[in-house]
């Protein structure tokens, strides 16, 4: 699956969800960070990022960076296939 937009509206630029992590010295300090949410494509998914910069808790905590994709609520859900069965890559 490819993610890309912000805004169902825009349109799709590539195939993929950029997310610059400005000020990264001072939020890995931070427990975990999250990103704006963004859609999967035009009238796609709604989603969100998360970084735990030193790993989830219990699970690689000082020892790795972990990055969780969670889906949202969205404007299209009434018309999207459920249950999502997509790869996020």
């Amino acid at each position: 699956m490819r993610v890309l937009q912000k805004n169902r509206e825009q349109a799709n630029c590539g195939g993929g969800f950029v997310w610059r992590i400005d000020q990264w010295t001072e939020k890995r300090k931070q427990d975990c960070i999250d990103s704006e949410s963004f859609y999967s494509h035009t009238n796609g998914y709604k989603m969100h990022l998360r970084v735990y910069p030193y790993g989830y808790p219990y699970c690689g905590w000082g020892t790795h960076l972990s990055v969780y994709c969670f889906l949202m609520r969205g404007e299209c859900d009434d018309i999207l296939p459920w249950p999502f069965k997509h790869d996020v890559t």
